[in-house]
């Protein structure tokens, strides 16, 4: 009787601590299913740091519970009409779930028991079971990323897997032989399809960085980054923009996600911005172009730059080390916009109510930013993989939480951040597995090369025109998908095309992964700006026009970056010093052209040269920038004189 009721005392134990274990989602669910859910949220995290930090396994294995453990949550929390439920006891847990878990379980463990089989026949020689599987496997794919992102993505996967199959239909250079049913299908259950790169950039190396995020969200880095932001800008004219700003980076230093760092920071920064006169519309979309800037940010970039490793076969180090100065006319881009908007509308600080000294937030929490400096130790200084030294920031965060109680990991909190690490992951799972059919059937048919030639053809030998289509082929990729879609799909068209041209490799990739962010503040569908409309209740497409004019003067990095390379610490310093100040006077010249204010009111015709002037700057050619500084100067000259006559 005794050891019964130890038993059931234990019991009890686990299910209150369950219970206790905090997450966006597992209010939808009801009690037994939120366990479930918890369960494996945790053992997502445990199986990913105990693999990845001390028994690596085979990849495609890997991959496989990866997308197991991220595709039955999916199932678990998002219906099938594709909603994401959020209120009590409101999802239902259908027959038809349980069979697509069922279905992704036994996918997984088919790759564990026929591994070594698999590898043998896989797009060669496939048996009728691994067909089956591998139909299974694709169907489980394209519904867990149509219920967590939308048609969009598996619709343009599943014309993809048409094209393979019915090629030899198409007339012209688009046409191919046509591949058989099952070798298709074989082919796409593999490391060369739904478990390529992308998929193994998630399980690898996105996944342990969101779960740094989780553990920095419970031990309230959030709080602590917005006070931080508010102590350093929000005094200032537009101060709550400049808020936004800086928060926003700080976030994306460890999310990785645009839209995840809207929703993170923007149910904070949004209604500041509007209390300071902000309308609706203009703060939405000032979050919008705040948060995306996360996915450019070192040292934690968006789960594109992973993947741009994968495929370069360079450190992330190495990306990072790139990002620096792109990542900074970023953000001087935004910082410029924001000003002199503020300026312009004669916008005050944020609200003092509730604010903080910037000393005391520091002695508060500031020993929150060891983990961060660790990390950027690691990854950058004596570059260690991302792997290890995301490891080593977590064990450096779960020490440090201890120095202050309100910050303390203990076993509800640990938990918690085990679980949470797993949720935000929901999207990125399925997503990253679908850009892998569409990538798998692109070099398969040879379809990437032809789309190229196509791109050469059309450019006329004109490597502006070339870098123009291969933007518009990244911001129409990128409308209503993920980033790391949209660029696994436009580097393997466009990359190859942007070469051909004399673009070395490193700054063709950086040219379509900046484009791919930048897809979500880009009307129709902006991803970025729709969500930031949601939370400030303000049009989404006054919203996304909006953020879309307001990072037009971060649209120059990019050619920069294609025309002048040393953006990327490639070359002397020299090269580098002079290419950096072009840029960034080009920058302050076109945000200053887009919101027509300067050091006070500019002219439409004023405002028209200075934006031709600060275009020039990226042109390449001495006597073109030559002109470009000139203008530039007359125009300060200009607004000078004006001010001190006014």
């Amino acid at each position: 009787m005794t050891t019964s009721n130890h038993s059931g005392n234990k019991v009890n134990f686990v299910g209150y601590l369950l219970d206790q274990i905090e997450g966006d989602r597992l209010q939808s669910l009801t009690t037994g299913w939120r366990r479930v859910a918890v369960l494996l949220g945790v053992a997502m995290s445990v199986y990913h740091v105990a693999i990845l930090g001390t028994y690596p396994i085979d990849p495609w294995f890997f991959t496989g519970m990866h997308f197991f453990f991220g595709s039955a949550l999916v199932f678990l929390f998002v219906s099938a009409k594709g909603q994401l439920t959020t209120g009590p006891f409101v999802k239902n847990i259908t027959l038809v779930d349980l069979l697509l878990i069922g279905i992704s379980a036994s996918v997984a463990a088919h790759i564990h028991i026929d591994f070594e089989g698999l590898l043998d026949r896989s797009g060669v020689d496939p048996t009728t079971v691994d067909v089956w599987f591998g139909v299974g496997c694709i169907l489980v794919v394209l519904e867990a990323t149509r219920r967590c992102a939308g048609i969009g993505l598996p619709f343009l996967a599943l014309l993809f897997i048409f094209y393979g199959l019915f090629g030899d239909k198409i007339p012209g250079i688009l046409g191919h032989n046509g591949f058989d049913f099952s070798r298709l299908v074989s082919f796409l259950y593999s490391t060369q399809g739904i478990y390529g790169v992308a998929l193994n950039a998630s399980a690898v190396y996105v996944f342990l960085f969101l779960l740094f995020g989780a553990f920095l969200h419970v031990c309230g880095a959030s709080k602590f980054f917005i006070d931080l932001a508010m102590g350093t800008a929000g005094r200032y004219r537009g101060g709550s923009a400049k808020v936004s700003l800086i928060s926003s980076a700080l976030f994306g230093t460890v999310s990785g996600s645009s839209v995840a760092n809207v929703v993170v920071d923007g149910v904070m920064t949004i209604p500041m911005m509007k209390a300071s006169g902000f309308t609706a519309a203009r703060a939405a979309a000032i979050e919008a172009m705040n948060s995306i800037g996360g996915q450019i940010l070192p040292p934690v970039m968006g789960i594109a730059a992973f993947l741009m490793a994968d495929i370069l076969g360079k450190p992330y180090s190495d990306i990072v080390v790139a990002a620096i100065i792109p990542a900074f006319l970023y953000y001087l881009a935004a910082y410029c916009m924001i000003d002199f908007m503020a300026a312009k509308h004669e916008f005050k600080g944020a609200p003092e109510e509730g604010s903080t000294s910037l000393m005391n937030v520091m002695r508060s929490r500031g020993h929150l930013l060891v983990p961060l400096f660790v990390l950027i130790y690691f990854l950058v200084v004596i570059q260690v993989s991302p792997t290890r030294s995301v490891l080593y920031a977590m064990v450096a965060l779960i020490l440090v939480s201890w120095f202050r109680i309100d910050t303390r990991i203990n076993l509800a909190k640990f938990l918690t951040a085990l679980y949470r690490g797993a949720e935000g992951a929901l999207n990125i799972v399925p997503t990253c597995a679908t850009a892998g059919i569409v990538v798998g059937i692109l070099m398969l048919t040879g379809t990437a090369v032809k789309v190229g030639s196509i791109v050469i053809a059309y450019s006329f030998g004109s490597t502006l025109l070339a870098l123009i289509l291969a933007m518009l082929i990244t911001l129409v990729l990128g409308m209503g998908v993920p980033t790391v879609a949209a660029y696994a799909i436009a580097a393997t068209i466009a990359v190859p095309a942007l070469i051909e041209f004399g673009i070395p490799e490193l700054p063709a990739h950086f040219f379509v992964f900046y484009f791919a962010v930048l897809s979500h503040v880009t009307p129709p569908i902006a991803l970025a700006a729709y969500t930031a409309a949601t939370i400030a209740n303000a049009s989404m497409t006054t919203t996304s026009f909006f953020a879309f004019r307001y990072c037009l003067a971060g649209f120059i990095a990019p050619y920069l970056i294609a025309y002048a390379p040393s953006i990327l610490l490639i070359g002397t310093w020299a090269e580098v010093f002079i290419n950096t100040c072009s840029a960034s006077i080009g920058v302050i010249a076109l945000a200053a052209a887009i919101q027509g204010w300067l050091f006070g009111q500019i002219s439409w015709w004023a405002r028209l040269i200075l934006g031709l002037a600060a275009l020039s700057l990226v042109a390449p050619g001495f006597l073109i920038d030559l002109f470009g500084y000139a203008i530039v100067a007359i125009l300060i000259a200009g607004q000078l004189l004006q001010k001190n006559r006014a």
